[in-house]
């Protein structure tokens, strides 16, 4: 399949699940209490957390693999992200409880195959990019979205269970889907599991750099939510969630139409450095425009947006979209870097990037606490610093990787 068509797939697909979760929005502002609009938060936060150390980030390396081999690699992370569900399942029931939301004992037995599914799901993704069969891949992300939507109405007089209910039906039905079309790759995750392990752990020894670059991507891209979940009331962290959900739209709109079709494009002509410099180029220059105008818009008309969506009594959103924007605005303009890096195999730049960035942001973190900083003050200070660092990850993708090479 092209990229023209990969893009077009994909993208329509999150026009559709933006549309979904835009739609679902209103309805959760109205019918669920705020202890479980929080623990939507807290649960889908954490999951980003967990999904960095649950792989290692290993499933980047599919779209890689030939045929002899992508098998029995995607069945060993399958392997090894079914025991790391089961340990991290305990981390996030025990952190819902210290957040003060009200837990049953079998909260566990939902918390487990959500963290399962989560996972799998994410493998699936790049399993799907490998194929090239982003129709698929477009199928996938519509179904997620479309049945949590349905299962949020149905269950909405659950409250806190309803929400965790709705999340395992949104993960686990669109794989059985997957699975059914490829029964391959579930037959046999649980046999040969010393050989499966050993695969991995040689596939981490030999691409240590990556591994450590995307761990430290998520964690620096996620530290603010990490921030807010860790340290503000649940009304702060209920609105944080609309917030990024309105945010992130054209942010997720953009990254998941663009990043796996553009590092396929990257990965299949990695060999031609003045044709990845074209594309990285162009691609840079349009994210730059549809970032600033779409910063532009929310920032004028967030306040009305953000009244009609939610309706009344969610002003702290509107202080925290106005206080992000630059910071949506730079993760938009640097999509294609990070594919890029992999692509050409200097990861090791960009993880030594990645370092530095996480342990500013501690610092500036710090900072905040000790000087009783709001979250809106915080963030207004981050946002100054985004902007010097993604100039910085693009600076030294051109100096570095081009300029020197050619």
């Amino acid at each position: 399949m092209s990229v023209i068509k990969g893009v077009a797939w994909v993208f329509t697909a999150t026009i559709l699940t933006q549309l979904i979760n835009l739609i679902t929005l209103p309805y959760i502002s109205r019918q669920y209490d705020e202890s479980a609009i929080s623990s939507l938060g807290i649960i889908t936060s954490v999951l980003t957390l967990f999904l960095i150390f649950s792989s290692f980030r290993l499933e980047f390396f599919i779209v890689k693999k030939d045929e002899a081999l992508v098998t029995r690699f995607t069945q060993s992370l399958f392997l090894l992200t079914a025991f790391a569900a089961i340990i991290y399942s305990f981390f996030l029931l025990g952190y819902l409880v210290y957040k003060g939301i009200e837990l049953s004992w079998y909260s566990y037995f939902l918390l487990l195959p959500y963290l399962i599914g989560a996972f799998w799901q994410n493998i699936v993704t790049f399993s799907v990019t490998r194929k090239g069969r982003f129709h698929q891949l477009a199928l996938l992300k519509v179904a997620k979205a479309f049945v949590l939507l349905v299962m949020m109405y149905l269950l909405n007089k659950l409250q806190v269970f309803g929400i965790i209910w709705s999340l395992v039906f949104s993960v686990l039905l669109p794989l059985f889907f997957y699975f059914y079309i490829y029964s391959q790759e579930i037959i046999g995750v649980f046999t040969d599991v010393k050989g499966k392990l050993k695969l991995l752990r040689d596939e981490l020894f030999k691409n240590y750099h990556a591994a450590i670059q995307a761990m430290f991507n998520v964690v620096n891209l996620q530290f603010f939510v990490f921030y807010v979940i860790a340290f503000e009331s649940k009304k702060i962290i209920a609105s944080y969630f609309f917030m990024e959900k309105i945010l992130n739209a054209p942010l997720n709109l953009l990254a998941s139409s663009l990043r796996q079709v553009i590092y396929k494009h990257f990965v299949d002509n990695k060999s031609n450095k003045s044709k990845l410099l074209k594309s990285y180029i162009t691609a840079q220059s349009f994210l730059c425009f549809v970032a600033i105008s779409t910063g532009t818009f929310l920032y004028v008309f967030g306040n009305d947006l953000i009244n009609f969506i939610l309706g009344d009594g969610w002003n702290e959103v509107t202080l925290l979209l106005n206080a992000y924007i630059f910071i949506m605005v730079m993760q938009i303009i640097n999509i294609p870097s990070t594919s890029l890096y992999l692509a050409i195999d200097k990861i090791n730049i960009m993880a030594h990037l990645e370092k530095a960035d996480l342990i500013i942001k501690i610092l500036l973190a710090f900072y905040s606490i000790t000087a009783e900083l709001s979250i809106y003050e915080f963030i207004n200070i981050a946002s100054i610093y985004v902007v010097i660092y993604y100039c910085t990850v693009s600076a030294f993708l051109y100096r570095s990787l081009f300029k020197g090479g050619q």
